[in-house]
């Protein structure tokens, strides 16, 4: 019986290293597979879960953007809404008298727009109403003028203002021009 136990042990341990020798490299080798796929994997989920973190951020920001794009819209008349905007720009209480408005043409522009952050680019198409006025006004109905045009909801720019004073108290004869930009053929 000792002899029965001692070839199987023998038998056992011939069958273990032979198995250690001969199937134990290949395991390892799939297991070191298996091992780096694993890891690639995690790496792509740890990718995954940062890019969904940052999802929720970028659409606050791009919420946040619409919102600005809708205010500066806003500020920018429609071709319906010009009348109206001259006539805000031609109303005044009193101390200011309009000897001339002409209106210049009309001149459509186009520019490129390119933002870094995502990025993104396109055009924009806008058109440009300038408006020369003659008046003859005080220096202090002057300022209040300048005031409410600053106030007004529209975008509106003084890109030129010319006094001539004909003298100590008396009135000054202005020339300015105005630009206002027009968004969409409305």
């Amino acid at each position: 019986m000792n002899n029965k136990l001692i070839v199987l042990f023998l038998l056992a341990i011939g069958l273990v290293g032979y198995d250690w020798y001969y199937n134990q490299p290949s395991r390892r080798a799939k297991m070191n597979a298996q091992d780096e796929t694993n890891n690639a994997l995690r790496a792509d989920l740890a990718t995954a879960i940062q890019a969904r973190d940052k999802v929720g951020g970028l659409k606050q920001d791009i919420e946040q953007t619409n919102r600005t794009i809708n205010q500066l819209l806003n500020r920018l008349p429609m071709r319906s809404e010009a009348g109206t905007l001259l006539e805000q720009i031609t109303t005044v209480k009193k101390g200011i008298r309009f000897e001339s408005i002409t209106p210049g043409e009309i001149v459509s522009k186009t520019i490129k727009v390119k933002i870094s952050q995502p990025p993104v680019s396109g055009t924009v198409t806008y058109e440009q109403l300038e408006l020369a006025l003659n008046m003859i006004a005080t220096f202090r109905e002057l300022g209040k003028y300048l005031d409410n045009i600053e106030k007004i909801p529209r975008l509106v720019e003084v890109v030129g203002l010319k006094m001539t004073s004909s003298g100590a108290g008396k009135p000054m004869t202005v020339k300015m021009t105005v630009k206002t930009y027009i968004y969409g053929g409305r």
